[in-house]
């Protein structure tokens, strides 16, 4: 280090330290350093060092391999949660495996090694990878994201094996390909980086001379070429510099050049002001040459392998005076955040419209399921005439529930860009300002105790039998499943419900509206924020960031299934985004007229479809977010709920965000499938109970998430399957005593289907049966969420929530295949 503190490089043979023609060219290789500490890195052999600069403290490594210099900055934890992220540019690699039946294989080990030496965040967290392979464990989703920071466009190469598949990961791939690809003038001049607020900025400024853009147009091409040429050859051992005792070399017809290896001579020219850069084919070895003019002296370094030649296309740009950081925006994945945002806008309308709708009709519910709780029971009678097989079902009947899931489905790391950092920052989930209390009044909670406590019993007896068969459940075909549910549920079962059903919509009727409008409260999480404020959304609610969590897989699906997006700017999407009554969309989806005049008039709408409601095609995109929203939530909660439910208490600040993603998982499918429904349940009582329960379920999923949570803590010794003193089991238990006539709906929804047989309509046949199927799957997840909340052992929780898991997954690939069965009905039309 010198005294304009610059860091100064060379390197010579060990055993020719003492001859000055030995060492390399000193090239200095950082600057503005105020301390330095050298070693070398016994695991690799990689020269390293620690920098101090200013404030900030720096490791530099020299990968030996390819002589690349890797610059880290080490940074501290956050002093607060709420401490604005940093932001760097990565390369994110999403790896999934899943089994023979294309279930996730969760917790299994991977070896995993790079090419060079590298440090990774890998399922959040720090990992060091080298030629040596390393055990990672997938998570709960049977994946491993991995994330590479970069300043460049060169990565690093990965290899991941399972000791009988091997699988090559070569991040720079895409992204050279994508330089090369500009190999005009006219190409580079069309470059255009689209920000997160949808305005655009051209990647080279408009006034490089001509014959400067046909230069770096040239230059690309040429670098495409030799990254696949590099590509085609056989690695063999890198020399370090160190072994090169040779100074100067003859280039072709260039001259005589002082020798440098490439990542020193890189390091050099981020500091330099005034050279030139060339790139040259050497004859010798065949590979490109890395030439640099600096003042009278010329130096060269082969580009010998894929990360020297990714890393050297920077330069190319530099000399048409364009920044790394703009090519790498340039590279970056395109969101295309305002369609992104339009799809949660509409999808943010659609649930709270829907739950809306809900709220204000449960005295509705109440009377009517009161009025209709005898003739259901009588409708379930009816069940003495299902046979012992449920053929009428189709080869579903014979099937598992897993066996049409796919939960992998759509999963990469784009669709999971924002899922992947809420699932990891949840925990640290905080309101921006303290909230209103939503005071639970104690006479309608103690005539729910007393019901629940009347019936315990019976309830304690189901949820026994229905823990025993969610443990089989995977392995067990749709018809044999069935039938034992028809056993557990026999002998008045539903009759016990009807009491506890009446005082918690009672309780509901006084505390839901207070509880839904404190889902819009502004909320902070680590991470999301920073990503959220960057895109133009400086402040969110909990249901703001589950349904943006949920539109990106939507739109980005969409736009690969479908070459659009999902709701483009026109003015029947400004009416999805503003209509504020349920049923007035209903109406318009299914071709009423009762509300044209608000369509068309309230709306501002120029133009109609030919029937006078929203036409088809956005009528297909709603079916398709609401599955597809839904299915995704599902598969968010399969760790978030996961790790919520491991808590000791539900005082813990992931209750939010878990119960965030069910509530809105289920509002969304929920209301598609009124909306929009596909062979529904035709049983005029039962109807009415379905709705009722679907309703009740997702405001208790709000109720005990919230600060009303404590409250309930007091309905101690009314069951045995009950934890002492704690709102969150209590409400784990009120679920599950709802599966029970959401359970039967379900079962006389098959038994109507099957029934129906041969005559059906498909796809929507299919398509019920495949919903229904989620349905049942889905009640298996909030039974093992139950036993896991309500028990102290550790053991018994893991084995839980392990349940817990594999059954939001079988959920949220049986949401996928609906749709897959909508698409193919539609094709076929």
């Amino acid at each position: 280090m010198n005294q304009a503190n610059q860091v100064f490089y060379s390197t010579c043979p060990k055993n020719e330290i003492t001859k000055p023609s030995s060492w390399r060219y000193p090239l200095p290789i950082l600057t503005g350093v105020d301390l330095i500490s050298p070693y070398v890195n016994k695991e690799n052999q990689g020269n390293t060092f620690f920098a101090v600069g200013g404030d900030l403290l720096h490791k530099m490594y020299q990968s030996p391999s390819t002589s690349i210099w890797t610059s880290q900055q080490v940074t501290l934890p956050p002093p607060k949660t709420t401490t604005p992220a940093n932001s760097f540019s990565s390369y994110t690699t999403r790896i999934q495996i899943v089994d023979e039946n294309k279930l996730p294989k969760v917790n299994f080990e991977l070896k995993i090694s790079a090419e060079t030496r590298g440090t990774f965040i890998i399922n959040n967290l720090y990992y060091v990878l080298g030629t040596n392979p390393i055990p990672i464990n997938t998570d709960a989703h049977g994946s491993l994201t991995i994330i590479e920071s970069i300043g460049n466009i060169n990565g690093t190469k990965l290899t991941v094996t399972d000791g009988v598949t091997t699988v090559k990961i070569d991040p720079m791939k895409k992204p050279l390909n994508k330089v090369a690809s500009l190999n005009t003038p006219e190409k580079i001049k069309a470059a255009t980086i689209t920000k997160p607020d949808g305005s655009t900025s051209k990647l080279v400024s408009g006034d490089i001379p001509k014959s400067d853009l046909e230069l770096a147009a040239q230059t690309n091409q040429t670098l495409g070429n030799a990254y696949t040429e590099v590509a085609k050859k056989t690695p063999k051992p890198m020399e370090m510099a160190v072994y090169l005792p040779h100074p100067t070399v003859q280039l072709e017809s260039i001259g005589d050049k002082i020798a440098a290896d490439f990542g020193d001579l890189e390091k050099w020219l981020e500091h330099a002001v005034d050279f030139a850069v060339k790139f040259v084919k050497d004859a010798a070895s065949g590979f490109l040459s890395f030439v640099v003019e600096i003042g009278d002296k010329t130096f060269h370094a082969l580009l010998d392998c894929a990360e020297k030649i990714a890393s050297a296309a920077k330069w190319v740009f530099n000399a048409i005076k364009t920044a790394i950081k703009d090519v790498l925006k340039f590279l970056e994945f395109l969101f295309e955040w305002q369609d992104i945002i339009r799809t949660k806008k509409v999808m943010k309308n659609l649930f709270q419209i829907f739950l809306q709708h809900e709220v204000d009709q449960i005295e509705v519910f109440k009377k009517e399921m009161n009025a209709e709780f005898a003739k259901a029971i009588s409708a379930i009678n009816k069940w003495a005439d299902i046979p012992d097989n449920w053929d009428g079902l189709g080869k579903a009947a014979n099937q598992t529930p897993a066996s049409r899931s796919d939960s992998s489905s759509g999963k990469d790391s784009t669709t999971t860009y924002l899922s992947h950092h809420f699932q990891n920052n949840a925990k640290n989930t905080s309101h921006k300002k303290p909230q209103d209390p939503v005071n639970a009044p104690s006479d309608p909670m103690e005539v729910l105790f007393d019901a629940i406590k009347k019936e315990g019993q019976i309830f304690d007896q189901v949820i026994d039998e229905l823990e025993k068969l969610s443990s089989d459940f995977k392995d067990l075909d749709l018809g044999s499943f069935l039938k034992k549910l028809v056993a557990i549920l026999a002998d008045g079962v539903l009759e016990s419900v009807e009491n506890v059903l009446d005082a918690l919509l009672d309780l509901l009727y006084l505390l839901a509206k207070a509880s839904v409008k404190a889902l819009e409260a502004p909320i902070h999480i680590p991470v999301i924020s920073d990503i959220l404020e960057d895109i133009g959304i400086p402040e969110f609610s909990i249901v703001d960031i589950v349904t943006l969590i949920a539109a990106v897989p939507v739109t980005i699906g969409y736009k690969i299934a479908n070459n659009e997006t999902p709701f483009p700017k026109s003015e029947h999407t400004n009416y999805l985004i503003q209509v504020k009554d349920f049923k007035t969309l209903q109406n318009d989806l299914n071709g009423g007229s009762t509300n044209q005049t608000l369509f068309t008039n309230t709306m501002a709408l120029s133009e109609k479809s030919s029937s006078g409601v929203v036409p088809e095609r956005y009528k297909e995109a709603l079916y398709v977010m609401g599955h597809t929203g839904g299915a995704f939530l599902i598969f968010v909660s399969t760790i978030v709920t996961g790790f919520e439910a491991m808590e000791e208490t539900g005082q813990n600040p992931i209750a939010l965000p878990s119960a965030a993603v069910n509530f809105a998982a289920m509002g969304m499918v929920g209301g598609v499938n009124l909306l929009i429904p596909k062979d529904p349940l035709k049983q005029p009582e039962l109807v009415w109970i379905s709705r009722g329960t679907l309703v009740t379920v997702i405001l208790c999923k709000i109720l005990f998430s919230g600060p009303v949570q404590a409250k309930f803590g007091k309905a101690t010794g009314i069951m045995k399957n009950l934890k002492m003193k704690d709102g969150r089991a209590v409400g784990a238990i009120i679920n599950c005593i709802l599966i029970i006539p959401a359970l039967t709906c379900s079962i006389y929804h098959f038994y109507e289907l099957g029934k129906e047989g041969k005559s059906a309509v498909e796809p929507d046949h299919d398509d019920a049966i495949i919903d229904e199927t989620s349905n049942i799957t889905s009640y298996i997840q909030r039974i093992a969420y139950c036993v896991a909340v309500n028990n102290k052992n550790p053991e018994v929780k893991g084995v839980s929530v392990g349940v817990m898991s594999v059954a939001s997954l079988i959920t949220c690939g049986l949401q996928f295949a609906e749709i897959a069965v909508n698409a193919s009905g539609s094709n076929s039309n």
